[in-house]
């Protein structure tokens, strides 16, 4: 399979979220002379996180995410990445001394414990401009996809005798 694609528009993000992290970007970026940030990845498909999930587990490669429902699916998440000289810096003492120098806290966000250039909204209890969602699971439980239902509409979870979940929409 190959890789789905990276977001890193900041406009597909929840307004409360985006609002949140463009005033610690901008905070960030006057603390962080002489390197400069790069959004590295914003909104997360259904199909990226199941990707980024598969890694070190049944795809080759290093154990990516921890999660199979990533914070980025719901738009209150975005990874940053520092630049220097026109290369992607990835050393920790640099962001964390970031992170001493702007805290993420003060502006609402959170970090990760060992996933620094993770931002996320700090307080799970804020309105998140609610959606509702129809989400597709397959045999095992994994989401497959979600897709954003019309005002008004109804889904029911039915499961099959053979185990499968069925979302229909009762009339």
């Amino acid at each position: 399979m190959a890789e789905p694609p990276q977001q890193r528009d900041l406009n597909l993000l929840k307004p409360n979220f985006r609002e949140r992290l463009e005033r610690w970007l901008s905070a960030a970026r006057e603390a962080a002379a002489p390197f400069q940030i790069g959004i590295h990845e914003t909104l997360r498909s259904a199909e990226r996180q199941a990707w980024l999930w598969a890694s070190g587990r049944t795809r080759p490669g290093p154990k990516i995410t921890w999660t199979q429902h990533s914070k980025h699916q719901d738009g209150i998440a975005a990874d940053f990445h520092l630049i220097k000289n026109g290369a992607a810096v990835w050393d920790a003492p640099i962001y964390e001394a970031l992170h001493r120098a702007v805290p993420p806290e003060n502006f609402g966000l959170r970090t990760l414990p060992g996933d620094l250039v993770h931002l996320e909204l700090a307080d799970d209890t804020l309105p998140v401009e609610p959606e509702r969602l129809l989400i597709t699971l397959d045999a095992t439980g994994a989401e497959v996809s979600r897709v954003a239902l019309p005002p008004g509409a109804d889904v029911l979870l039915r499961a099959t005798s053979d185990g499968r979940r069925v979302y229909v929409r009762p009339d």
